[in-house]
């Protein structure tokens, strides 16, 4: 399943908006986009069209306004008509939750505000950058990654349940404040009740008594002066606008059990999170290597990028959606330099006889290959037939499920640069103790991407910045070198 790109246009070819997944000119977009409109019939059974070329499936949204994705003439058409059909239901779902948000805010003295009903056209034009960026959810580089349209929207919601947390703790902490504020403008107002009653006690008192009457006492009122100025400077205090940046990085890494590297990938994706209105129109400053491919968000100025490694919204797309995660940036790297791995996993086996059976000492060794980066959650799984454990740095245990021995190594870092597993098993050959799986994680950045400030356009104003780094293995293994 090959997708070129996917678009909304009517039956003359125009274009309501395209998202294409490889590099391609803009006349080469309008011309695929131009030739299905004069192949589409209105009224049609089939929605499959071919030409020399590409194949089009494409979906009526309303009349004279169609959904189409064109693909490699060598795809498979069952797995693109899914593709289309995710499509579809993302595009509906976006256009009536923009509708939906739009009608919330029309007020009119207590009232909605009639409007006029919206052409899916017109929602569509609303909700153009949330279908863009639901198109590259859920199609990258021409392959689809997502499989149902459910799970494409969990994506686009970008729900945490941490957030929704710290906003109920932030909710409760503000009514805690009101409340405390409302008690001691009731104790205020008590006590400036009781000042005043004693005041009138004090007049009406005969004159021979008034040397005994003693008076209430008195609050100075400077104290309650000053704590009206504490509150207004509390206040009229500005906070600085907070964006949250994450760096996430998969890793896929084969090794031969000679030593020698085969294949070593890093897939990574920056998401970034504006915490407020001022911090949505941020512009951010990267630092990376030359070698790294990248493909930017659609309303993202590419060159822009590519000249200073700048990151800012271009055209009408004037800020980031507030609370929610974006994919602004991919990048793909391929390194061929063993130095640049994030561990060496070296598997040794060798054999003896012993009562005519055929016996295998097998030696286990991950070690830190990078000083900058520091490794955690490193598990190692051995497939072999339970035998006898002679060292072990860290724990390991025998599944008989798995027919593996699993060894949770921990961490692979400055304090502990490497760990050694050794056992002895009957086997028949060296053969039956590959591949070697590993899994781990990190907070360092494989690639030496980073993100490094961030500032609002034209006021050149700083935002603060908030970076994570997470990288996890996505398949790591050692296999049999023959």
């Amino acid at each position: 399943m090959v997708v070129v790109l996917a678009a909304v246009c009517d039956d003359g070819g125009a274009i309501l908006l395209s998202k294409q997944f490889f590099e391609m000119k803009r006349g080469r977009v309008e011309q695929l986009v131009y030739n299905f409109g004069s192949l589409v019939r209105e009224g049609a059974q089939n929605t499959v069209l071919e030409t020399d070329t590409v194949r089009y499936l494409y979906s009526p949204l309303e009349p004279q306004l169609y959904l189409t994705i064109a693909t490699t003439l060598d795809s498979n058409v069952f797995e693109d008509n899914d593709t289309l059909a995710i499509l579809g239901e993302m595009i509906h779902e976006q256009c009536e939750e923009k509708t939906a948000k739009k009608k919330s805010g029309l007020f009119v003295l207590g009232a909605v505000q009639e409007a006029q009903p919206a052409t899916l056209a017109e929602k569509i034009r609303r909700a153009t950058f949330e279908i863009l960026f639901g198109m590259e959810e859920a199609v990258f580089g021409g392959i689809r990654t997502v499989t149902t349209a459910s799970q494409l929207s969990t994506i686009l919601e970008m729900e945490s349940h941490d957030e929704m947390m710290q906003i109920a703790i932030t909710r409760e902490k503000e009514q805690d404040a009101k409340d405390i504020a409302k008690r001691r403008m009731k104790e205020i107002e008590l006590e400036k009740r009781g000042e005043r009653a004693a005041k009138h006690i004090e007049k009406k008192a005969p004159p021979a008594a008034a040397p005994k009457t003693e008076e209430a006492p008195k609050r100075p009122a400077a104290r309650g002066m000053q704590l009206g100025r504490k509150v207004e400077r509390a206040s009229g205090k500005e906070q600085s606008a907070v964006l949250e940046a994450v760096v996430e990085e998969t890793v896929e890494i084969e090794l031969g059990s000679d030593g020698s590297l085969r294949v070593f990938e890093v897939d990574g994706v920056l998401r970034i999170k504006a915490c407020d209105k001022k911090a949505a129109k941020a512009r951010l400053y990267t630092e990376h290597n030359t070698g790294l491919e990248f493909q930017t968000h659609p309303n993202i100025d590419r060159d822009l990028f590519e000249e200073e490694s700048c990151l800012c919204l271009k055209g009408k797309a004037s800020q980031f959606p507030v609370q929610k995660g974006v994919s602004v940036l991919r990048w793909k790297e391929v390194l061929q330099d063993s130095e640049d791995l994030p561990l060496r996993a070296v598997c040794w086996t060798s054999s003896s006889e012993r009562d005519g059976v055929a016996v295998h000492d097998v030696s286990v060794e991950v070690s830190q290959c990078r000083l900058d980066v520091s490794l955690s959650d490193v598990e190692v799984e051995v497939p072999s037939e339970e035998g006898e454990v002679f060292q072990c740095d860290g724990e390991c245990v025998y599944d008989g499920e798995r027919r593996a021995y699993v060894w949770s190594v921990g961490k692979i870092d400055g304090d502990s640069p490497s760990s050694v597993l050794e056992f002895r098993v009957c086997a028949a050959s060296g053969e039956v103790f590959f591949p070697v799986k590993i899994v781990f994680s990190s907070d360092d950045s494989i690639s030496h991407f980073s993100v490094i400030r961030a500032d609002v356009p034209g006021t050149e104003e700083d935002v603060e910045l908030k970076v994570r780094r997470k990288t996890a293995s996505r398949k790591v293994c050692v296999v049999y070198a023959s």
